[in-house]
This record gives structure tokens, sequence and C-alpha cells, in this order.
């Protein structure tokens, strides 16, 4: 029964995954006429800054929560 499920949960993912990169890879490339962004642009920086923020309150968030909620049930 364990092997089934693996065999549902691994291989159609595998599958979706190669359909989508063999789309992507049949689709024609565009002309380098298309404005470019360059690294050093102001979007690019913003979204990194909130990327980052993101990221770091996603991982430090949660044990702010933590030790006030661990604190309670142990008194």
């Amino acid at each position: 029964m364990t092997a089934l499920a693996m065999f549902i949960g691994r291989y159609p993912i595998i599958y979706f995954s190669l359909a989508i990169s063999g789309s992507f890879a049949a689709k024609q490339r565009l002309s380098n006429q298309i404005v470019r962004h360059t690294q050093s642009s102001i979007e690019l920086s913003l979204f990194l800054l909130i990327t980052v923020i993101l990221v770091g309150a996603i991982m430090f968030l949660p044990l702010m929560i933590l030790g006030p909620l661990l604190e309670f049930i142990t008194m």
C-alpha cells in the first residue's frame, strides 16, 4: 500500500514537470528588441529587499509566537 502511495505521489509530479519544461522548450524565442531590466534597477532592489524580509519573517516569527505560548503552558 505504501508503494502505491509513493508511486501516486511521486510520478505524476515528475510527469507534469517534464510536460511543462517540454512546453517551454517548444516555445519560440523572443527577439532582442525587448527592453531588459538591469541588475541595478530599483524594482529589483525592492523585490530583493521584500523577499529577504518575508523569508526572515517566516523563519523568525513562529519562534516569537512559540515562546510566550510555551511559557503559558508550563505555568
